[in-house]
């Protein structure tokens, strides 16, 4: 019965661990419309790191790359809202992209 509860408990604090591992690198983004032609992207993780340095990119719903840069040193791309229809991505490496619609005009 004791070495039931010791497996029980390890098996509950693995769970526990795995799964606030995996919460602790969540990105996230926001994409706002600027009102001016541009729009602005902002990413950040949950444990509160910025996306400086990330790949980010513009797509259309074919998949074709119309823009792609680096994210600035406080996380956020500004860029001229394209005229068709589009995703914005902010690719944080394996398990860690995010995709969004764009914003219109």
């Amino acid at each position: 019965m004791k070495n039931m509860r010791r497996k029980l408990c390890f098996t509950f604090f693995f769970i526990f661990m795995i799964s606030s591992i995996s919460y602790a690198h969540t990105l996230f983004m926001s994409v706002e419309n600027n009102d001016d032609g541009t729009a602005v992207v902002t990413g950040i993780f949950s444990d509160g790191s910025t996306s400086a340095g990330l790949e980010f990119r513009l797509e259309d719903s074919n998949g074709k790359i119309l823009l792609k840069d680096k994210m600035d040193q406080f996380g956020e791309y500004t860029f001229k809202i394209p005229e068709m229809p589009y995703f914005v991505i902010i690719d944080g490496g394996p398990g860690h992209n995010v995709k969004e619609k764009g914003p219109n005009k």
